[in-house]
């Protein structure tokens, strides 16, 4: 609920709701397929162990540059955490022949949700 919350509160903040017909993009910011493809390319070269950091990267920049009515969001995770995470949800997976599997985006979620701070200005 809190997620949704804030995700309705982005949409509003940014313009990118029903209403708005045209996306705004900051000045500052990497085009989309430029971040995929660094995520990507660092991920497939390194047999995958850096894609926790990828993905930490990739969510602290943007929730580093979101601001919701005026005050800053930020992302406090660190790549070891979610490398650890996913050791976990690993291990679960396999000793529960995969019907854990069904419930790591929900944990996923939980845990991304855990290191968002909004600091108020």
């Amino acid at each position: 609920m809190v997620i949704l919350h804030l995700v309705i509160l982005i949409k509003e903040d940014k313009g990118y709701g029903r209403e708005s017909k045209r996306r705004r993009k900051p000045k500052d910011s990497l085009p989309h397929w430029s971040i995929r493809t660094l995520v990507g390319l660092v991920s497939a070269c390194t047999a995958f162990i850096a894609f926790p950091w990828m993905v930490v990267w990739v969510v602290g920049y943007v929730c580093n540059n979101t601001t919701v009515d005026g005050n800053k969001i930020e992302y406090t995770c660190t790549g070891g955490k979610m490398f650890i995470e996913n050791i976990k949800i690993m291990l679960l997976t396999v000793v529960t022949f995969g019907i854990y599997s069904f419930w790591v985006p929900a944990r996923m979620l939980k845990f991304h949700i855990k290191y968002i701070h909004i600091k108020a200005e």
